[in-house]
């Protein structure tokens, strides 16, 4: 195709020289910038202002004094020090009281309006099997072997409020909850120091086990997961729809344009329609790549600085991103590999291409420029239609057989094939064959574009 490297030139230069392009391609790449980066923090600080207002609005002005009465075999426990260490303790009084054996009758004695509660620790002989407790002090001790190995020593702690006090109601219950999970965290913390276990030891005991079972069949899959499923390849497939409805629709303009200048016919004498046709398609993807890369390591960029600064501000922000990527990967070997993402993006850029041609090939058959709407309206309802089954049948779960065979059709496989690869969702092989056969659809659509040029000029 020999002259298709001027008409590339000249088409190229044509289309980027002016200030309207470069405006438009800085522009929209600092905005993107600026969206990725806030994305994360806009996040976090959601996430940070959430736990916050939770806590807040169940803990807070919830309880004003705190009765300890420790009528346990553990004493000395510094329930003082909770204030300094929690903040949640910050406006609450704890009052280390003697012991009471009627506690209950005490907290009836609040007033109706007091803000205070009674905790007391007792220690207990738990039975698994009866689910009863009894105190330790009125243990009998003579219980038969096998009911002795159903026991274990637990330590109880109870709350007492006022009945239909200001306190009595669920909200107010929730935040007494939470204060309770705390001191219970404290108290069992404290339990290893009065046995004189060290902070090494601490750490041992407070190790946990976790056991998982997994059926080899088919494992379950998380609510993460199963979202990611669905919208990793509704994005890709909404991204690649996007740019091929903008991206065709200048191609279709460049390429009957042109048309109705007597110079092509002169130009054909020298220059093969193939030449031509390749060269000016080529041009527009190129300006098409130009401006996608840009933006894409903009976003990229943002995204990265965007998770460093909220990593700095909140110590507790997790990114999503690398979380649904940890779980995939966990799932399928090749998911977000090198290789995988490598091939997705060779077939997107390809998938993109091969649709750039199919644009020009439908618009090769239009003689009057006024007509180019005729042929981008037929070539619009081609990705639609491909679009729609590309997406909505995997989504659908109809069959697994012809998820497959949708992914060896070219028009298809520009939508799917880029997800599919990166999340491991289709092999490395299948992907290659794919490829292979969108690369020879777009070359023959390249040929008979050719034609089709020459044959509506002369």
């Amino acid at each position: 195709m020999k002259g298709w490297k001027d008409v590339f030139s000249f088409t190229y230069t044509q289309n980027v020289k002016g200030k309207t392009f470069k405006a438009a391609l800085y522009g929209i790449a600092a905005l993107i910038f600026i969206i990725f980066l806030a994305i994360n923090i806009i996040v976090a600080v959601v996430n940070d202002d959430d736990d916050k207002k939770n806590k807040d609005e169940t803990v807070k002005n919830c309880v004003d004094i705190i009765h300890i009465i420790n009528a346990s075999d553990i004493q000395n426990v510094d329930f003082q020090k909770l204030t300094e260490e929690n903040e949640i303790f910050a406006d609450i009084r704890i009052l280390t009281e003697e012991d009471d054996s009627a506690p209950a009758e005490q907290a009836e004695a609040f007033d109706s309006e007091s803000r205070e509660i009674i905790l007391q620790i007792q220690k207990y002989i738990f039975n698994n099997k009866t689910e009863q407790y009894t105190l330790f002090e009125d243990y009998d001790s003579t219980t038969e072997k096998n009911e002795v190995e159903s026991e274990e020593i637990v330590y109880r702690l109870t709350v007492y409020l006022k009945k239909d006090g200001v306190l009595d109601n669920s909200r107010d219950r929730g935040g007494i909850a939470q204060l309770m999970e705390t001191l219970a965290e404290y108290f069992d913390r404290a339990k290893y120091g009065f046995a004189g276990v060290g902070q090494e030891g601490m750490e041992m005991l407070d190790s946990e086990v976790h056991v998982e079972s997994v059926d080899i069949e088919k494992a379950g899959e998380s609510l993460t997961e199963m979202l990611a499923k669905i919208f990793i390849p509704m994005i890709v497939c909404l991204v690649v729809y996007m740019l091929v409805l903008l991206y065709g629709q200048s191609i279709s303009k460049v390429i009957v344009v042109e048309k109705s200048s007597k110079l092509m016919e002169t130009l054909l004498t020298s220059i093969q329609p193939y030449a031509i046709v390749f060269g000016k398609i080529f041009a527009m993807f190129a300006i098409a790549m130009v401006q996608i890369v840009v933006w894409t390591v903009s976003g990229v960029l943002g995204y990265i600085v965007g998770d460093k600064v909220a990593s700095s501000m909140f110590s507790g922000y997790e990114n999503q991103l690398y979380v649904i990527i940890d779980i995939f990967k966990a799932d399928s070997d090749s998911a977000f590999t090198l290789t995988a993402v490598i091939l997705g993006i060779l077939v997107l850029v390809i998938g993109f291409f091969m649709y750039c041609v199919m644009s020009a090939l439908f618009s090769s058959g239009i003689s009057k420029a006024e007509e180019v709407s005729n042929g981008y309206a037929l070539f619009q309802m081609v990705v639609v239609v491909a679009f729609l089954a590309a997406y909505m049948i995997p989504l659908m779960g109809l069959s697994d057989t012809l998820v497959n065979v949708l992914r060896f059709i070219p028009v298809t496989a520009a939508f799917m094939l880029p997800a599919d690869v990166i999340i491991g969702s289709c092999g490395i092989l299948i992907s290659v064959i794919s490829l292979g056969i969108m690369i020879a659809t777009t070359a023959v659509m390249i040929y008979l574009t050719g034609k089709m040029y020459k044959k509506k000029i002369f």
